[in-house]
């Protein structure tokens, strides 16, 4: 295994200051140089392989948690398990995310019921049955009963030559 501590900068023979894409042009030479398979299974060469790989890998998390380009200082990284600078940075940025995602849904959620809220408001008032058009029971009769004594009133006053019609004329005109 490799030594957490080691300065990654220190393993892969390169100074702390260059670029990224030199220090992936170093890895990809130094990890074919001393691959395994290249080196007929070679224990030495699988240990050399391993650290490379590992310093590699610390050399990049230490960029990228110092935020971009410029690398994090090797002597930052002493002592450290590996990664735990990106493992750190990225679970920080992982918490933030979550909490302005859960910020987020909580004001969705309030704008939401305040809207539902106003559409209540503005519900207009139900309409009656009058304004409706409807006519309610006891009008309606009334009216049917009314217009049917009229018409009958009428036809028997045209037939009052019989004293039956005279009768009957009497009694629709008497109830008035």
């Amino acid at each position: 295994m490799t030594d957490p501590a080691a300065d990654p900068y220190q393993v892969l023979g390169i100074p702390e200051d260059v670029s990224d894409a030199e220090l992936r042009s170093v890895y990809r030479r130094l990890g074919q140089l001393h691959h395994p398979d290249h080196n007929n299974g070679s224990a030495e060469s699988a240990r050399r392989f391993e650290a490379i790989q590992d310093a590699y890998a610390r050399a990049i998390t230490g960029r990228r948690a110092g935020g971009g380009e410029r690398p994090q200082s090797a002597s930052a990284l002493k002592g450290t398990p590996y990664g735990e600078h990106a493992v750190s940075a990225r679970v920080a940025a992982m918490e933030r995310e979550i909490r302005e995602r859960s910020l987020a849904e909580q004001r969705a959620r309030q704008e939401a019921a305040a809207a539902a809220r106003a559409a209540m408001q503005e519900v207009p008032p139900k309409a009656t049955p009058e304004e409706l058009g409807y006519v309610t029971t006891d009008d309606s009769f009334g009216r049917i009963f009314e217009d049917a004594r009229g018409a009958l009133s009428r036809r028997w006053s045209r037939s009052r030559g019989s004293s039956f019609a005279d009768r009957l004329a009497d009694l629709f005109n008497d109830s008035e």
